[in-house]
């Protein structure tokens, strides 16, 4: 779905994704995998993802790939 509204409106766009979840507490492997797994699905289908966001009530926290686990 995100190739072809890039394919539509920006043909050389990239993508901010943000995933968000209840609490305050500190970024953990849950959230590090999570993202891990939506650069993976984006690189499949082809969309440039730079980074991503968790979306916390009070906060929003970036995951610099980096910082993440290894996907398949």
């Amino acid at each position: 779905m995100l190739r072809h509204l890039l394919d539509d409106l920006a043909p050389d766009g990239r993508v901010a994704v943000a995933r968000s979840r209840p609490g305050s507490h500190p970024v953990d492997a849950t959230d590090r995998r999570w993202a891990a797994e939506i650069h993976a699905a984006c690189r499949r289908g082809g969309i440039h993802s730079d980074l991503v966001h968790l979306a916390l009530p009070e906060r929003i926290v970036p995951l610099p790939l980096d910082d993440l686990p290894a996907t398949g």
